[in-house]
């Protein structure tokens, strides 16, 4: 597969602590009519315990991709946001009971989200992508986050990764370098705008 269409299923049958995998799912948002249409303006959107607004321009296409991604080991996705149907570039939040992670049985939240970001790097770096780079912990909506940047052959990849209540959230943010400076704008407003909705 094209570096270019690479996409988070993979950065997931890295995580082998969460147990899952995606399958069948193809490039998200490919699957998706062309007669979606943008948001002209800043909306709220919710997935399962988090809102978000979307960014104007952007499309949410959170239920056709949950329709056709078949996430296991109880992985479910969140919010798929895209600034256009098929494209390479998308914010997809996904989030999995903390019972899937072999850390959670100790209350170790912190080793977990190294972990987590410890693999997704393994696998970024298998994948010819550099990193990690601008490493930082960071809070969604008052829990405490850990964030980091990859930069591939052509495009940037960002993984947060999140813990609240008895979920852990991944969110993946991949965008062309051609487009990386606009769409980092869209995905710091949804940043600063979650909420937690449980």
């Amino acid at each position: 597969m094209a570096m270019g269409l690479r996409q988070p299923t993979f950065r997931m049958l890295v995580l082998a602590m969460l147990g899952a995998t995606l399958v069948g799912c193809g490039q998200p948002g490919a699957h998706v009519p062309g007669t979606a249409v943008p948001s002209p303006t800043e909306k709220l959107v919710q997935g399962p315990g988090v809102a978000a607004q979307l960014p104007a321009g952007w499309f949410d296409l959170s239920k056709p991709e949950a329709s056709v991604a078949k996430l296991n080991s109880g992985v479910e996705s969140v919010l798929y946001l895209q600034p256009s149907p098929g494209g390479h570039d998308y914010i997809w939040i996904l989030r999995q009971p903390l019972t899937a992670f072999p850390s959670a049985a100790s209350s170790e939240i912190a080793s977990l989200k190294d972990e987590a970001m410890y693999n997704f790097a393994v696998e970024a770096k298998t994948t010819g992508c550099e990193g990690p780079d601008n490493e930082q912990d960071n809070t969604l909506d008052g829990e405490a986050a850990k964030l980091a940047d990859y930069v591939c052959s052509s495009q940037v990849e960002r993984m947060v990764v999140t813990v609240h209540g008895d979920s852990a959230y991944l969110v993946y943010f991949v965008t062309d370098k051609s487009t990386a400076e606009v769409n980092l704008k869209a995905f710091t407003s949804v940043m600063t705008s979650w909420t937690w909705r449980q």
